[in-house]
C-alpha cells in the first residue's frame, strides 16, 4: 500500500486492544460487537496502534471516571516516524472531557537547492541595449524559402 494514513479521533469504542482490562464494566457484548466493526475496518487498511495502550483519554465531566475513547493508528512507514504519540492533559481546553492526544512525527523533507535568477533591478540597462544592438547587427538578413 503505497498511502500513508493516519486515523485519529473520538471513535466511542470501548476494547481490551487499547482499554484497560480492569474496566470490565466497559466491555459489554454490545460494546465489543461495535469495537469489532472497527477493527476489522483496522485490519483491512493494515493500521497500527500509535497511542499506546491504557491512555485514558477522556475524564467524564461527573464521575470522574476515565476512559480510552480516543485513538489514533496509521500505516506501518508513519509508525516507523513517530517520535512520541501521548495524551497531554497539561493541553486539555476548558469545559472539555477529553485530553489532546500530542504526537510528534518525523516526516523527511526533501530540500531543494535555491534557484539562482538574475536580479533585473542592478542591470546596466544603457550598456545591456549597446550590447543588444551589436549583437541583433550579427543576426543575417531574412531570407524569403522558395520553391524550385
Amino acid at each position: 500500500m503505497d498511502d500513508h494514513i493516519v486515523w485519529a479521533g473520538d471513535f466511542k469504542r470501548h476494547h481490551l486492544m487499547w482499554d484497560k482490562e480492569t474496566d470490565d464494566r466497559l466491555f459489554t457484548t454490545r460494546a465489543l460487537e461495535d469495537a469489532g466493526k472497527l477493527i476489522e475496518m483496522l485490519a483491512d487498511l493494515d493500521l497500527k496502534m500509535a497511542l499506546p495502550k491504557r491512555q485514558p483519554t477522556l475524564e467524564h465531566m461527573v464521575t470522574k471516571s476515565c476512559s480510552c475513547l480516543d485513538n489514533m493508528w496509521c500505516t506501518a512507514e508513519i509508525f516507523d516516524l513517530i517520535i512520541r504519540c501521548e495524551v497531554d492533559a497539561s493541553l486539555q481546553l476548558p469545559a472539555t472531557d477529553h485530553f489532546p492526544i500530542a504526537t510528534d512525527i518525523n516526516l523527511p523533507q526533501v530540500h531543494s537547492k535555491p534557484t539562482t535568477s538574475y536580479n533585473f533591478r542592478v542591470a546596466d540597462w544603457e550598456a545591456f541595449k549597446e550590447n543588444l544592438d551589436i549583437q541583433l547587427l550579427k543576426i543575417p538578413a531574412l531570407q524569403s524559402i522558395t520553391m524550385e
